[in-house]
């Protein structure tokens, strides 16, 4: 740094952060840990409720999970079966495999990789205002970029300015390219894993009208902590939705490619669901659940076997899929009142904020005849 000053005072920040970092990791030592990596349904069901507010057992949440896996599985065959007809092949033994591979075969190129999806921005863009189904600010837009060296173990990911930073900072959507030193093969691998129709799913689901919206929307709240703080079941839940949102929404109509893609996107999300739940309430083995994700998922077993074990330290990924068939079920009741309006339904989710599920669906389901301040306190 040029400033002097300016070094001294960040030398002495980057002190303190070490040091309570260091204070920070002997406490959690000091602990006394579990020997295993099960929960127990009780333990389960408990950290659900302390993170969202939650109280489910766990039997309903496997019946929700074991439900939406069937009904996506089914719908996937049935996507298949059109792809299937597309190529010339048929659904069947290997039916899956081929509608697979040819959503693999159309993919982006190295050197055009973040113009591809710029443009794809600007195409979701203009496709969400158009569906007036939810409100796009016309005056904040999220620029495209290459992941930095340090994230370069995520596909794709927005990053949004901090709740305390000052307004006017660029919102960013981060890309992962084909990394310096891979093989030809490597290479051909990361972009059919990151093909045309993934890409644009994951760009739904983090940018138009996903993360970046939801954040947009949130950033202009009048409280801290409804800016500040992040519970995943309503921010994943939400990005996830409008996955599906844009596919009812006729983003894939004449695309069945793009619909597979969502829909492989949503049985991995419900594999986590039913994973977390057989590892920690069933006696579920990794093997089992790394078949769970190849099979129900149609993923490779180095991925599978790393979803898998997400489970053991990550236990709430069920909430992806929670969040969303959540979002699904305050729709459906809110679509039976007189005067329902899927936008306003979308803006009034996203006004709550980065809240917890509970405090979204009390704002969420409140009686719209109240007096504008009465569900301030939310």
């Amino acid at each position: 740094l040029r400033d002097p000053a300016l070094a001294r005072r960040l030398e002495a920040a980057l002190d303190l952060g070490a040091t309570a970092c260091e204070a920070f990791a002997g406490a959690v030592e000091a602990r006394h840990g579990r020997d295993d990596d099960v929960l127990g349904a009780a333990r389960f069901c408990a950290m659900l409720e302390a993170q969202e507010g939650v109280r489910e057992t766990a039997g309903a949440l496997i019946g929700q999970a074991v439900a939406e896996l069937d009904r996506l599985t089914a719908a996937t065959i049935e996507v298949a079966g059109e792809i299937g007809g597309e190529i010339g092949g048929e659904i069947g033994a290997g039916g899956l495999d081929a509608a697979f591979a040819a959503l693999e075969a159309e993919r982006p190129t190295a050197e055009g990789l973040l113009d591809t999806t710029a443009g794809m921005l600007d195409r979701l863009r203009d496709f969400w205002t158009a569906t007036g189904v939810v409100t796009i600010d016309p005056e904040v837009h999220c620029r495209v970029r290459a992941t930095p060296a340090f994230m370069s173990w995520v596909t794709a990911a927005y990053d949004n300015p901090g709740p305390l930073d000052p307004p006017g900072l660029p919102h960013t959507y981060f890309v992962t390219p084909v990394q310096p030193g891979w093989s030809d093969e490597q290479a051909d691998q990361w972009l059919r894993h990151l093909n045309l129709a993934c890409l644009e799913n994951i760009s739904v689901h983090e940018v138009y009208p996903g993360h970046f919206v939801h954040a947009v929307c949130a950033s202009r709240r009048s409280g801290l902590i409804r800016r500040a703080f992040w519970f995943p079941a309503v921010s994943e839940g939400w990005a996830h939705y409008t996955e599906q949102l844009g596919v009812e929404q006729g983003l894939a109509e004449g695309r069945p490619l793009l619909h597979l893609s969502q829909l492989q996107d949503a049985l991995l999300r419900a594999c986590r669901f039913r994973c977390s739940l057989g590892v920690h309430t069933e006696g579920m083995s990794l093997e089992e659940g790394t078949r769970l994700f190849m099979e129900r998922a149609h993923i490779p077993r180095i991925a599978a076997e790393r979803e898998a074990m997400r489970a053991t330290h990550d236990p709430m990924y069920v909430v992806y899929t929670y969040g969303k068939l959540e979002i699904l079920r305050w729709r459906e009741t809110l679509a039976g009142r007189p005067g329902f309006r899927l936008r306003d339904f979308h803006d009034r989710l996203l006004g709550c904020g980065l809240v917890s599920l509970d405090v979204a669906r009390e704002y969420v389901l409140a009686d719209r005849h109240q007096p504008t301040g009465a569900s301030s306190s939310t």
